[in-house]
């Protein structure tokens, strides 16, 4: 039920922090459109928040109404809980406007729902490692150097001798 309006919200967020605030903005904003009609609330927000609200399209607002908007909202939060996060570790902080980028290159590797999870690790080195479905993955040149350790050490020592 509300499929519909899952399926356009989940298309137009792509981490798994960025779909609960947009979802909390939405709630505030439907809320107040349909039971106050405040144009306050318009103001307070940011141009980006507006942009993206606007970004769902008519579709997506079409049909929502003071006796069904708490159950699309209940359906959207309920879906989020359910989707499972990819989780990428970072050797550096990803800027905000990249996310897009890696939420779209994520999803066509791992289907139309694919929400990341983007986290600050300083101990990797130049690459990423990834959590999917509680399977942990070290792409990064840290891990080929642990994983290779003996091999380095021997052949270090045959060049020192």
């Amino acid at each position: 039920m509300y499929q519909d309006q899952i399926n356009i919200f989940i298309s137009t967020v792509y981490g798994k922090s960025e779909a609960t605030r947009q979802l909390a903005t939405l709630k505030s904003y439907l809320l107040n459109r349909l039971f106050s009609n405040d144009q306050s609330m318009l103001t307070s927000l940011e141009p980006e928040q507006i942009r993206w609200m606007q970004s769902l399209g008519e579709d997506f607002y079409q049909g929502i109404n003071q006796t069904n908007v708490y159950q699309i909202l209940q359906a959207i939060e309920e879906h989020l809980a359910q989707l499972e996060p990819l989780i990428i570790y970072l050797p550096f902080v990803l800027p905000d406007a990249q996310l897009p980028n890696l939420g779209k290159y994520a999803r066509n590797l791992f289907g139309p729902e694919c929400l990341v999870e983007i986290k600050f690790d300083p101990d990797l080195i130049a690459g990423p490692a990834l959590v999917w479905k509680g399977v942990y993955k070290d792409y990064s040149i840290k891990q080929k150097l642990a994983d290779h350790h003996q091999e380095i050490m021997d052949s270090l020592k045959l060049k020192l001798n």
